[in-house]
């Protein structure tokens, strides 16, 4: 869900055999998803369609677990949202996330922009993981993994902008996906996490 290029999509393919279903709303990134398993050296067995998060267009009970990288912060309806995903998972299935939250206490105003996921505030819907965590209760989910990797992706950011500056940039980089802005975004998610205003959460959330 909302897969972007497929690199989730297709490392769980190639490593752990999973059949992927890679979803997102933006045709281009599945063109290009499309392209680039069309020039590994190993097939996978990963399919990609371009569906909205908010209408997915898969049957009841479809699917063993959905992944969420990154995905949820500019959905402003997280409870529709939540239940969709609820509908096309089997009974006892998984939704895996790696999600960006508010920061507790802090005002949605303060975070700088643009970011990955959104050019500007009015179109990002941060919440924090407090109350993402409540609303999914009350949809009837239970968290049953949880782990805070704020200050684990505050580390990985510092040394990956930092090896940017003594090593040429791979032909395939950030830039290619999000455009000219993406070294402006790179360095406001470093400040927002520096001045404590956004969190960093993984999670497995399964289906009561």
């Amino acid at each position: 869900m909302g897969a972007g290029l497929g690199g989730c999509a297709r490392i769980l393919a190639l490593e752990h055999g999973c059949a992927m279903t890679a979803t997102d709303i933006d045709a281009d990134y599945i063109k290009a998803a499309q392209l680039l398993d069309q020039n590994l050296s190993t097939p996978t067995t990963c399919h990609y369609q371009v569906a909205n998060s908010l209408d997915l267009p898969f049957s009841d009970h479809h699917f063993d677990f959905i992944l969420s990288q990154h995905a949820m912060m500019p959905i402003d309806n997280k409870a529709k949202l939540l239940q969709g995903i609820k509908q096309v998972l089997k009974p006892g299935g998984s939704l895996l996330l790696h999600e960006v939250y508010l920061a507790p206490a802090q005002l949605a105003d303060a975070v700088a922009y643009p970011t990955p996921w959104a050019n500007e505030r009015a179109s990002s819907y941060l919440q924090t993981w407090h109350e993402f965590e409540a609303l999914s209760q009350q949809l009837g989910w239970h968290v049953a993994q949880h782990e805070d990797e704020t200050a684990h992706s505050l580390t990985w950011l510092q040394q990956t902008r930092a090896a940017k500056t003594t090593t040429h940039p791979p032909a395939l980089n950030a830039r290619l996906a999000l455009g000219k802005e993406a070294g402006k975004m790179s360095a406001n998610v470093l400040y927002n996490l520096q001045q404590g205003r956004i969190e960093v959460h993984s999670a497995r959330l399964v289906v009561l």
